[in-house]
Order: C-alpha cells, then sequence, then structure tokens
C-alpha cells in the first residue's frame, strides 16, 4: 500500500508502456498541443468551465453513480509537467480536466524565481508614479476571480478502477502558470467540490518554498481553527505561495488498521490458500480504507493536498533495531 501511494504522489513511479501497465494504477499522459484559432486568446470565466467548447471541449459533466475516495491529490509539479491522483469508489471513465489560468503571454514570463510584488502600471494623474502591489498565492484566489484559456487546457480520460488510486500525468505544462483540476463523469457534488490547484515552477528555479510536515492522527473532538491542516492551508492564502510540501514519517494513522490487519495474518499458515487470500485482502483493505479515512474523509487535510503546493512523502517509519531477524 506504502508503493501505491507513493507512485499515486509522483515519487518513484513506475514505467509503463501502456496504461494498462499497472493493475493498481493507470499513468495517464497528457501532452498539450498547440492549437491556432483564434478561440485560443478568448477569456473564459468560472461560470463558462462547465459548458461545453468553452475552455474544455465537452465541458464538465456528472455521473450520480461515481463517487470520489481520494483527491485529487496535486503531487510532483515541475515546470513542464505534473502528477495529479485520484480514486473512485466504482470503476468508471474517470475524466481529469485541467484548466490553464490565464496570465498573459506565456513567452513573456520572465524565467526566474516566482516575484513577491510585482509593479503597478500608471492608470491616470492619480497613478502617475506606479506602484507595488503583493501577487497573492493561487491558494488564495477564489475561483471567481480567475479568468481561463482553451489554450494549454486539457481532458484526459481513462478507464479506472475502484477504490484504487490511479495517477494521472499531464507534460508540456507552460512554466510558472496556474492550473486548476476539475473532474468529470463524477457525482455533482464532486465536480463542484473536488477541486484541486497548483502552479508550475519557474523555467530557472533559484529558490523554493518547502513546508514540512509529520505525522496525522485524527483528532478525537472538533478543534476547529486550531487544526493544523486548516492552519497550513490559511498560512499558505496569506502567502508568499508555498511550492512543495514534503510529508515526513507516516502520512497517515495506521495503528487501528495494524492491530486489526493483525487479526486476519494471525496463524495464516494454519488456513487453506483460498482462505489464505481472502484474509489477506481483508488486511489489504484495511490499510487502504486508513488513508481513505485521513485524505479523503478529513476535510481540512484533503483542502491541503489539493491546493497547498506539491506533495512529495518522505516515508520514515520508526524502526527498532534490535526487531530486525539477522540474515542467516
Amino acid at each position: 500500500m506504502v508503493e501505491d501511494v507513493a507512485w499515486a504522489m509522483g515519487v518513484a513511479a513506475p514505467e509503463v508502456d501502456s496504461p494498462q501497465g499497472n493493475s493498481d494504477g493507470i499513468l495517464a499522459v497528457a501532452r498539450m498541443h498547440e492549437r491556432g484559432s483564434a478561440q485560443d486568446e478568448v477569456l473564459f470565466s468560472y461560470e463558462d468551465i462547465p459548458k461545453a467548447f468553452c475552455v474544455f471541449r465537452e465541458g464538465l459533466f456528472a455521473n450520480p453513480d461515481v463517487m470520489v475516495r481520494v483527491g485529487p491529490v496535486v503531487g510532483k509539479v515541475t515546470d513542464t509537467c505534473a502528477v495529479i491522483m485520484v480514486e473512485v469508489e466504482s470503476t468508471c471513465d474517470l475524466v481529469v480536466n485541467l484548466a490553464r489560468v490565464h496570465t498573459g503571454d506565456p513567452s513573456h514570463i520572465t524565467p526566474g524565481p516566482w516575484p513577491l510584488a510585482v509593479a503597478n502600471e500608471p492608470h491616470g494623474d492619480d497613478d502617475a508614479g506606479g506602484g507595488w502591489t503583493v501577487e497573492p498565492p493561487l491558494a488564495a484566489h477564489g475561483l471567481e476571480s480567475l479568468s481561463f484559456v482553451a489554450k494549454g487546457s486539457m481532458s484526459v480520460s481513462h478507464s479506472v478502477e475502484g477504490k484504487r488510486p490511479h495517477t494521472f500525468v499531464f507534460e508540456g505544462l507552460f512554466p510558472n502558470t496556474g492550473y486548476i483540476v476539475f473532474l468529470s463523469n463524477v457525482c455533482e457534488d464532486d465536480v463542484k467540490r473536488r477541486i484541486a490547484r497548483f502552479r508550475t515552477l519557474p523555467s530557472v528555479v533559484e529558490a523554493l518554498r518547502i513546508v514540512v510536515v509529520s505525522d496525522h492522527r485524527p483528532p478525537l473532538r472538533a478543534v476547529g481553527a486550531a487544526n493544523p491542516w486548516q492552519q497550513l492551508h490559511r498560512i499558505a492564502c496569506e502567502g508568499p505561495e508555498i511550492n512543495v510540501v514534503l510529508h515526513v514519517g507516516a502520512v497517515f494513522d495506521c495503528i487501528a488498521a495494524s492491530d486489526e490487519a493483525y487479526k486476519y495474518l494471525t496463524d495464516l499458515r494454519s488456513f487453506t490458500k483460498g482462505a489464505r487470500k481472502d484474509m489477506e485482502r481483508r488486511a489489504r483493505d484495511n490499510f487502504r480504507n486508513c488513508y481513505w479515512d485521513a485524505w479523503g474523509r478529513h476535510e481540512p487535510l484533503r483542502k491541503v493536498l489539493a491546493e497547498v503546493g506539491s506533495h512529495l512523502p518522505i516515508f520514515a517509519p520508526p524502526l527498532d533495531v534490535a526487531l530486525l531477524r539477522p540474515v542467516e
């Protein structure tokens, strides 16, 4: 399961020749295709996103029979590539849509670090001297305040298995550009609520803003604004922009799942082959439900995984050397 999640977040992703190369996930690669029509320069609002032939050819459409378990989670992001992980409840043809946020002509983007502030253009006598304005991070923008363009936006559809993490790899993105992730062919509530966002790195990276977090323990009672994931999201919205979130130690609380799995795996060899397979499946499902409970149902954590930088796990479980078996 750990390997599944690491791959889903863009770390040590297996190399496959086709989307059918792995049973626990799909590597869906989308490459941006240049289009030369005048439609590319038209600006669209958030209200236009669901409409067909605006930002996306088919717009956004819902399927009441499919619910999202986890995601979208923003994994590894480079200057031209991004990994998005999604897990749904049942098998379906999942559509992941990437809408490029309008930032002007991408050919004029300076290939350098992110600016903390940008100069205002003078407008009239009252603003003859120009000035400076703080550039808010992407997480701080309301979707209604953003404009989108069709050029550089894309949709990818693949058949995915239910209750398994699947990754979609988007290539050919514009550097230093914001993107919003929308899902199609899932239930209406998930189409509207399960939205992610990220900004690609500049072509030349001179600095990174990194946040390191460790462990996740579900609170025993409601903690409101004191929730650390909610506080991290607030920090990300107040700026400056967070580029990478490193997860060290346990990414989710698996103590209860380990205790439950132990019951299924005790004296496993005393059972028949068919019974062993069934008990192994139940133990494995316990761990999968453990990460689903944290990443899919804990709302503040879900929003951080979807809206605050790119997420990279560094698995470092506690290790007691004395418990290691000697090499025979």
